[in-house]
Formats: C-alpha cells, structure tokens, sequence
C-alpha cells in the first residue's frame, strides 16, 4: 500500500495540489460505495484500499504545508503579471489573452506570482509559489526572467 500512497503524492508534485485531492475525494467515495456491495472478502480488500486512500489525503496535506511559501504582494500595474505572462506563452495563448489576465489579476488584486485562476473560483489564483510541480515552477522562472530581459 505504501506504494500506491507514493504513487499518489508524486501525482500531486506533477499535477498539482487540487487535481490530486479532488480525484482522491472521489476515488473515496466510490470505494465506499463499493464496500457497500462488496461480500465479505471483498471488504477487507476495499477497506484497505480506503485507508490508503485516506493516508493519502494526510500525506497531500503535510506537502501542501511544506511547499507553500508565503503569499507575494500585490502588482502595482498589469504589467508587473509577468508570471501570468509566462504561463500564457508555455500555454500557448493568444497575447490578447494574456494581457486580458493580467488586467484581471491586477484589478482583482492577486499575488504578482499568479499564473492563472483557477478552474474551482473558491480556490482562486494558482501561483507560482502554490504550483506542486518543482519542475514547471523552474520552467515558468526561467520564462520569466526572460521575459524580464
């Protein structure tokens, strides 16, 4: 099981914190729904596998915690988004797009290291400081700095 628990905690440094949590919530659920069907050696099985799943959610938690860096100030121009600008070209977007986020992020006051909004609103600004993968946060300040040559 210790496995699986890896297995999950290094989809999270790829994926990210909210990806992983949320397909963990529902694979919790449906092996609860599961175990409600199961016969008696089945549970046993599916009762495991919930327990790793719940281990999990804790593991994702302490590395959420030990990740976080403390939230940047506020730009003082859209222009200062440079982060959102680098997210944009690894993306792939348009630059009216991109400069229509840095507007956003700047009129709705999010951290100079924001990236994107996220999908989930009650999540907010996914930053740079919050992104779980260490190699595209690497990729994005390489970007970054060269934006600010």
């Amino acid at each position: 099981m210790k496995g699986i628990q890896n297995s999950i905690v290094n989809f999270m440094s790829d994926e990210g914190y909210y990806p992983a949590i949320n397909k963990l919530e529902k694979w919790h659920l449906v092996l609860e729904e599961m175990f409600e069907i199961a016969n008696k050696d089945e549970r046993f099985k599916i009762s495991r596998l919930i327990t790793t799943v719940k281990e999990s959610m804790d593991q994702l938690e302490i590395v959420k915690k030990q990740t976080q860096l403390p939230p940047k100030e506020k730009g003082n121009s859209p222009s200062e988004y440079k982060a959102i600008a680098a997210w944009g070209i690894k993306m792939g977007s348009f630059s009216y797009y991109i400069m229509n986020e840095q507007n956003r992020a700047f009129k709705e006051g999010a951290p100079v290291d924001a990236l994107y909004m996220s999908s989930m609103e009650e999540c907010g600004w996914v930053t740079l400081s919050t992104l779980g993968n260490e190699k595209l946060r690497k990729e994005i300040i390489t970007r970054i700095e060269q934006l600010s040559k």
